[in-house]
């Protein structure tokens, strides 16, 4: 009987990886940044099997993310 192991696909282990932040103690935006992060690889990369995630599948995405990618706002202090 050939078993295979059990598939662990991106948006898991991105689940697995903010529980184990917060339990770390990292703070709520730190948490919430990581969070905003990761559904945006989600996105562009689609939910897949963790261990089928190239250096190339991320080289692309920085490209994405230096060429293409137009943040919705400003993270920071805005007052002047």
């Amino acid at each position: 009987m050939n078993r295979r192991p059990p598939v662990l696909v991106i948006s898991k282990a991105v689940v697995g990886f903010l529980q184990y932040k917060q339990a770390e103690g990292s703070s709520l935006r730190t948490v919430a940044s990581y969070s905003s992060d990761l559904k945006l690889w989600l996105v562009f990369q689609e939910d897949v099997d963790v261990n089928k995630v190239s250096t190339q599948n991320i080289r692309q995405y920085l490209t994405f993310l230096l060429n293409d990618y137009v943040p919705r706002r400003i993270t920071g202090n805005n007052h002047f």
